[in-house]
């Protein structure tokens, strides 16, 4: 009969026991001490060994082996009958389904027989949790005052939902994350045993797919040893375990931050109709923004990631271009919609919903953007060329400190983008401002502050009518507080349009008019 790979390849003593070595430690020590505590919690997330432990430790209350060091030997009558699972004083219950009162009071009793075969009766506890208050209850005198010869392990996944008089009883031991390298050493070492060749590309995509369970990681190596090939690629990895490729994710990211909401629902489309799992691809997606998060922060992220230099490079080429702001927002939208799909039988609508989410945000605006669209850089280029030069002669410098401040957006196309950007986001609270964009040009863009250059003083006057809405609106494209200021294309204190209109009235009355 066939046995699953995570079952044939099940520590059965101490020694095989891999990335839990401070419980390893702990628990030799007490047995060749005799110093084994009488109830033991063990508590970690699924695959990380809890139940297996337990049953080591079964095997070395009970082992014959001399060597009290050694134990258990895995190779005595005692060891090889817990591992067959025949072993009449090694007791497992799933308290998932015997989570009642009645299923306690029956273990309880059975307790107050002494052990038939071995030195210790074990009780084995899985999904401690799952039991109810009452069958806690009856375990309680159990817990604090066992027979000697008992010896009680609870394992769980969730120890907070256990009662603190339980908690209180038990000598705790948390069970670690698999470490992501230690994982795939030891897929490695599988491989080979089987004859099987697996690059480390694949190693790592099993490796992170199986997010620190040694069962899931196992499980997920079977699958692609179920193929028959010799040789697992990750490209073979990706394919069977209905992973996209990083390529993708970057490419995705692309035409979301350049706002493709089309092209970036077509890329979805396509990937699912491939045979994509929706839910797999939104937590997908989810971890390549937070892949983007660390690259931010961390120098060396190649270990902590698990990708080649290469792919941690176009990731950190790709973070170079958003603002951390941007990025959380996409964390927080995407992790909505993966709680969402929980409970939903549409999965796949939550994830394009959250895509448009993403690609008609305001962007928060960066200084080298990667692509703009072909339509929208040519109007940049063109409207930046038709714009009025102010003679060096005729101008003047504005304040000293602004003339200091470093402009942050030193491309005149970009800042032709984003003054189109601040007006169509300003138009929409109020629509006479929109009408002001190709009245006045966006001539810098600092840490505080953004200097806009008006055509008139009219002009200037409707825009200091509207500071509240244009700065708002700026705040929330680049991200950052920002704080308008305004001046007209000569001077300050000049206004152009009510200098023209005296002069008119000068020549018509004949006399020099002075108005205050």
């Amino acid at each position: 009969m066939y046995t699953a790979l995570y079952r044939a390849e099940r520590p059965e003593t101490f020694e095989q026991v891999i990335g839990q070595e401070h419980i390893v430690r702990v628990l030799r020590n007490q047995v060749a001490t005799d110093t084994v505590s009488h109830a033991y919690l063990f508590c970690g997330t699924r695959g990380t060994g809890k139940t297996t432990v337990a049953r080591i430790l079964a095997k070395a209350v009970n082992c014959t082996d001399e060597d009290v060091h050694g134990r258990p030997c895995g190779k005595c009558a005692s060891c090889q009958a817990i591992k067959n699972g025949t072993f009449v004083d090694v007791y497992e219950m799933d308290a998932a389904s015997n989570r009642g009162i009645d299923d306690a009071r029956d273990l309880r009793d059975s307790t107050g027989y002494a052990p038939a075969a071995g030195r210790k009766k074990v009780y084995i506890i899985d999904e401690a949790h799952m039991l109810t208050q009452a069958a806690f209850n009856a375990l309680l005198k159990t817990l604090e005052e066992p027979p000697a010869d008992v010896i009680m392990i609870l394992a769980t996944t969730d120890p907070q939902k256990l009662p603190q008089t339980i908690l209180s009883r038990c000598q705790r031991l948390d069970f670690r994350r698999m470490n992501h390298q230690l994982l795939m050493e030891h897929m490695k070492g599988i491989c080979e045993k089987r004859g099987i060749n697996i690059t480390e590309g694949a190693l790592g995509v099993l490796a992170a797919n199986a997010d620190g369970s040694v069962r899931d990681g196992l499980s997920l190596l079977e699958q692609c040893l179920a193929t028959g090939e010799k040789e697992i690629t990750r490209e073979l990895a990706l394919e069977y375990l209905g992973v996209a490729s990083q390529d993708f994710f970057i490419d995705l990211v692309n035409k979301i931050i350049n706002n493709k909401v089309g092209e970036a629902l077509l890329g979805i489309n396509q990937l699912i109709d491939s045979g994509k799992d929706t839910k797999q691809l939104t937590k997908d997606i989810l971890a390549h923004y937070r892949n983007l998060m660390l690259v931010k922060y961390i120098e060396n992220p190649e270990n902590m990631l698990n990708l080649s230099s290469e792919n941690v490079e176009a990731l950190r080429k790709q973070s170079s271009y958003m603002e951390m702001g941007n990025i959380n927002q996409a964390i927080m939208t995407l992790a909505q919609a993966i709680n969402d799909g929980r409970y939903s039988t549409q999965p796949r609508i939550l994830l394009e919903l959250a895509i448009v989410k993403l690609s008609t945000m305001d962007s928060h605006f960066v200084s080298e953007p990667i692509k703009f669209d072909a339509e929208q850089k040519a109007r940049a280029v063109a409207e930046a060329k038709s714009a009025t030069q102010t003679p060096a002669s005729a101008t003047k410098p504005i304040v000293e400190e602004e003339a200091q401040e470093k402009n942050v957006v030193p491309n005149k196309e970009d800042r032709v983008i984003l003054w189109n950007r601040i007006c169509d986001r300003a138009g929409q609270v109020r629509k006479s401002v929109g009408t002001l964009r190709k009245k006045a040009d966006l001539v810098e863009v600092g840490e505080n502050t953004f200097t806009l250059k008006a055509d008139t003083g009219a002009t200037k006057r409707r825009l200091e009518e509207a500071e509240q809405i244009l700065s708002e609106a700026a705040t929330m494209i680049v991200g950052r507080p920002l704080r308008m200021k305004c001046h007209i294309n000569d001077t300050p204190d000049e206004d152009e349009g009510d200098k023209a209109m005296m002069e008119a009235l000068s020549k018509m009355f004949g006399d020099t008019l002075n108005v205050k």
